[in-house]
Formats: C-alpha cells, sequence, structure tokens
C-alpha cells in the first residue's frame, strides 16, 4: 500500500511541477494567460462557442459585406470590362442600350473568374476582422 501511495505522491508532485511550469509560461504572456486559462478550463466549451461565434459572423456580418463588396464589384466591372469612361457609358444607357444588356455581357465575361474573386474577397474580409488595421 505504501508503494502505491509513493507512485500516487510522484504522480501529483510531477503533474503539479508541469501546472506550475505551464502557469509560469501563462503568466509571462500576460494577457494571453487569461485566454488560455479560460481555454483551459472548458476547452469544449471554449471549441462550442468560438464556433457558435464564427457561425454567426459569417452569417450575420461577412456574408452581408461579401454580397455588398460583389455588388460594387460587379457594378464597377460592368463599366470597366466594357472599357467605357462613365460618360460614354450614361450616354449609353441614355441611348437606348439597357443597364441589363450591358450587365449581361459583362456578367458572361465575369462569370468565369467568380470563384477567384470570391475567395480573395472572403480572405480580404477575414485577415480585416481578425487583424485590426489590416
Amino acid at each position: 500500500m505504501e508503494g502505491l501511495r509513493a507512485a500516487v505522491d510522484a504522480v501529483k508532485s510531477a503533474l503539479k511541477g508541469i501546472m506550475d511550469f505551464a502557469m509560469g509560461l501563462l503568466n509571462a504572456l500576460g494577457e494571453w494567460a487569461m485566454i488560455a486559462a479560460d481555454i483551459l478550463s472548458d476547452p469544449g466549451g471554449w471549441l462550442s462557442g468560438a464556433k457558435a461565434s464564427a457561425e454567426d459572423g459569417a452569417r450575420n456580418h461577412l456574408f452581408r459585406e461579401v454580397t455588398s463588396a460583389i455588388k460594387n464589384w460587379f457594378n464597377e466591372k460592368i463599366q470597366e470590362i466594357l472599357g467605357l469612361p462613365k460618360a460614354v457609358f450614361d450616354k449609353l444607357i441614355g441611348g437606348g442600350v439597357s443597364r441589363e444588356q450591358m450587365a449581361k455581357e459583362a456578367w458572361d465575361a465575369a462569370l468565369p473568374q467568380l470563384p477567384i474573386i470570391i475567395g480573395e474577397i472572403i480572405i480580404t474580409k477575414v485577415i480585416a476582422k481578425l487583424i485590426p488595421g489590416a
């Protein structure tokens, strides 16, 4: 029985040493210590909360921003793809060429590049959310 108690004490001592070392590292990291302590106290709950926050951010913020950015990009590209200055573009609309016709031409030209464009927009938005000032 003494041998078992000694083994348990040795494991307790080793774990205490590891925890003390980890806390020393965390204390050295300052602000990150609170975040790490939160994660270590309930890793499953923390991951679940992070997942819920990511889903909420993507659904309620990122999607709206990406949609808006795509619409703005598309409107700019109609004019750019056609290679027309704004004044000429406006005269075409006034002269009988509809925005729908121009949009169809621009859409047909832009469609093959949309996956790349959407990927760039999403990466830019995610980085801007994760790194303030980026």
